[in-house]
């Protein structure tokens, strides 16, 4: 009797540890959960400042309904749509409480547990046409556990979606995965999922465009100090853009795109490259491109408010972002006040590297402008080869002639044409190159011509060679005559 008596008892402990551990475990993830909503509004608001506001991008905590063993909660993502209209992306989330929440349990997840979510989409005006597709069920749906140490890990289910837009276009997309490893209350995560295929066709237009076999990864990293850097790469297996009823196709294989940022501050430095492995129109190749660039010392909160005060010029003028408009004088005078706010930080812009190879050769380029915040009170000076906020800009360029005979020749296919195209090509590439040898401004070393062209301080320097800018225009003005 007295076995029972203590078993029941320690039963009874047991579950009033457990209740009374659930409890204590909900009340800590609505103070989580609004903590991270709050601290993601602040990282938005240090980064652009009150342009933040007026962007419109913001988290917000619906509502939070909690309960003993689970609660119901709702975010809102506010922001802007393509049109500058204010939009809203909706969530609810049925969180399920540690600390062994049953959800995780049936999944095979038996280590203790703040929370087990479950999240889907809420129909707004923004989304609606996206849920439709689903006869009104969730065409997205996460599956989130957040561990007591505040690590987790979300899995996002994209479903397949077929969508007929107003306008007549058309979006067909297969579906796909994206799982989030997350740690450090969320700043640092890393990312890693893909999907088949994705497609859009205008109507009226009759173009379609294609991506196929995409992976993705991504990670991220905030540090104390609040810096962040991020790293992120997409592998895409081909790019198909063609025109219905037409024999117009250009496709890119082997895709490669890789973006690194950091932040600091507002002080942001990108990097972005791509890389196609083929490039082809119709059946031609045309070879492969490596395209890249990169910008530093970018004041993201300034490039924010040239952005928001040119969509509130759009916005008072009627119309819509893309639409031309004319400008006020005052307009004018405001939006070049913006962009020279953006120049203050001493920004850079690299274009590199720009390399088109062939079979045969290949081109390269590289353009690099050191921008600053010129003197407003400094006059125009007379013979400025570029406008007053270019510092330094330096271009270098290289062309195998070799790899231009070959592209003359791929426009045709029969053997007589290829060889009139390929002599033509070598001819126009003999009389430019010529022309501006002469002129001092390219060098030509085993059939490459290439040059290395600098500005600065209101003079050039042309493959070593320093000259006034007069000098360099009288040269280049040659070349038409």
């Amino acid at each position: 009797m007295k076995k029972r008596t203590v078993v029941a008892g320690s039963v009874v402990v047991v579950a009033v540890i457990y209740l009374g551990a659930t409890w204590y475990i909900g009340k800590r993830t609505q103070e989580f959960t609004e903590q991270a909503v709050v601290q993601a509004n602040e990282r938005m608001t240090g980064v652009l400042g009150s342009e933040a506001e007026r962007s419109g991008t913001r988290l917000e905590l619906s509502s939070y309904q909690r309960g003993f063993f689970s609660s119901v909660v709702q975010y809102s993502l506010h922001m802007k749509d393509a049109e500058g209209k204010p939009a809203e992306i909706r969530f609810l989330d049925h969180v399920q409480h540690g600390p062994f929440p049953w959800g995780a349990l049936k999944a095979g997840h038996f280590a203790p547990l703040l929370a087990h979510n479950n999240t889907s989409l809420v129909p707004t005006p923004f989304t609606q046409a996206w849920v439709d597709s689903q006869d009104g069920a969730s065409p997205l749906e996460g599956h989130t556990d957040v561990a007591m140490s505040g690590n987790g890990t979300s899995v996002w289910v994209f479903k397949p979606t077929k969508i007929a837009a107003k306008d007549g276009s058309q979006i067909d997309f297969s579906g796909g995965r994206l799982k989030v490893d997350f740690s450090n209350n969320f700043r640092d995560s890393e990312a890693t999922g893909g999907f088949e295929r994705f497609s859009l066709e205008g109507d009226g237009s009759g173009g379609k465009v294609e991506v196929r076999d995409i992976d993705i990864g991504s990670t991220t990293h905030v540090g104390a100090d609040d810096n962040t850097r991020s790293q992120s790469k997409a592998t895409i297996g081909a790019i198909d853009v063609s025109r219905s009823g037409t024999d117009e196709r250009f496709s890119f294989e082997n895709v490669v795109v890789n973006l690194d940022s950091t932040q600091e501050g507002t002080l942001a430095d990108t990097e972005l490259r791509y890389d196609f492995g083929k490039m082809l129109v119709g059946d031609t190749n045309l070879g492969s491109l490596a395209l890249g660039g990169r910008v530093t010392g970018l004041d993201i909160k300034a490039l924010v408010a040239l952005g928001n005060e040119y969509d509130a010029i759009v916005a008072r003028h009627g119309g819509k972002q893309g639409d031309d408009i004319d400008l006020t004088p005052s307009e004018q005078k405001v939006l070049e006040a913006k962009a020279m706010d953006i120049l203050a930080s001493n920004p850079a812009v690299v274009i590199d590297p720009v390399i088109w190879k062939n079979d045969k050769g290949e081109t390269t380029a590289r353009l690099a402008l050191d921008l600053t915040q010129p003197a407003q009170t400094e006059a125009p000076q007379p013979g400025v080869l570029v406008p007053e906020y270019v510092k330094k800009m330096q271009l270098a360029l290289g062309v195998s002639r070799d790899m231009l005979v070959e592209l003359f020749g791929q426009m045709r296919q029969e053997a007589s044409e290829r060889k009139e195209l390929e002599m033509m090509g070598g001819l126009l590439y003999d009389q430019y190159v010529s022309r501006l040898q002469q002129a001092g401004l390219v060098m030509v070393d085993a059939g490459r011509a290439s040059t290395d062209i600098v500005y600065e301080g209101n003079t050039v320097t042309v493959n070593g060679e320093t000259m006034s800018v007069q000098d360099f225009l009288m040269r280049a003005m040659m070349l038409m005559m």
